[in-house]
């Protein structure tokens, strides 16, 4: 299995691919790396997949291009695929860690709990104060119950104390666990970073609720409502862009729903493209306008 083969080949320091001679080549590889990292920050998957796959077609040997190309498909939920990109990227350069973490993840989501506790645990012994490795391995023992998930997450924030998901899958572990003390100050932790997510003030609310902060229960899942109807907006349109890429009233419309939950870079930089194509789309200009009204106040 290339997973296990890759694992075994970092762990014995297998050399990585040897550089592009072609100056033209290395040139047009980090213009698309460019390019698709700002697209992938404004969840532009599509436009990612088939400006990759393109590249790809006449330099195969890309490995940052398998990079990009799994993490766009495995935003668009298309675990498989995804796996079948990260590993052809590391078929190629054996080394390249940013590949094997997001292989944990998708086994996860396609339900392979075992492979990602495995990759993961490789990929602590390997590198021991990468985050996101602790992270990963932390996440997967928390949703197994185990106890060691805790250390594994706190070694993550020990790491990088911004790392709000660290913060947030901590604060789901004490919640299991009946910490729920424990949980109210890891969620709160995490909602400094990423106040938008609805999940995080739902289970924040029913932390309060089972200390009996009524009060702040209510308001932390009143706050729950609101979000939790803004991000199934933005599912929804997202789900109608990946249909239909070229919807710029969809996209639009996303921009403004990112507008709202504060998601300022994201909005403005949607509301752009929209603008590039269309200078008199009414709701991309109201998105670019309020967010310009508020960065001069």
């Amino acid at each position: 299995m290339i997973v296990a083969v890759a694992i075994l080949t970092v762990l014995l320091g297998a050399p990585c691919a040897a550089a592009l001679d072609d100056a033209d080549a290395q040139t047009a590889r980090a213009e698309i790396v460019r390019a698709c990292v700002g697209l992938l920050k404004l969840d532009e998957t599509a436009a990612v997949v088939t400006r990759v796959e393109a590249r790809l077609r006449v330099d195969p040997d890309f490995v940052d291009g398998f990079l990009l190309l799994g993490n766009a498909l495995y935003l668009e939920k298309r675990y498989g695929e995804a796996i079948r990109a990260f590993e052809a990227g590391l078929k190629r350069e054996p080394g390249k860690v940013a590949l094997a973490l997001p292989l944990g993840f998708c086994h996860f989501e396609l339900g392979r709990v075992d492979d990602a506790e495995r990759f993961f645990a490789a990929l602590v012994r390997i590198q021991p104060d990468n985050p996101k490795a602790r992270y990963g391995y932390g996440f997967v023992l928390g949703k197994r119950g185990a106890i060691e998930a805790i250390a594994e997450l706190e070694r993550a924030i020990t790491i990088d104390p911004n790392y709000w998901r660290a913060h947030d899958a901590l604060g789901d572990v004490h919640f299991d666990r009946g910490e729920f003390a424990a949980a109210e100050a890891a969620y709160c932790v995490a909602l400094r970073g990423e106040g938008w997510r609805p999940s995080t003030w739902y289970r924040l609310g029913l932390a309060l609720a089972r200390q009996k902060k009524a009060g702040e229960s209510k308001q932390a899942l009143a706050r729950y409502r609101e979000l939790n109807d803004l991000v199934t907006r933005v599912d929804g349109l997202r789900t109608r862009l990946l249909a239909e890429p070229g919807d710029d009233d969809a996209r639009a419309r996303l921009a403004q729903a990112w507008l709202e939950l504060g998601q300022t870079a994201k909005a403005v930089g949607l509301a752009r493209i929209v603008l590039a194509r269309d200078a008199t789309n009414a709701v991309a200009l109201g998105v670019v306008a309020r967010a310009e009204g508020a960065a001069d106040r």
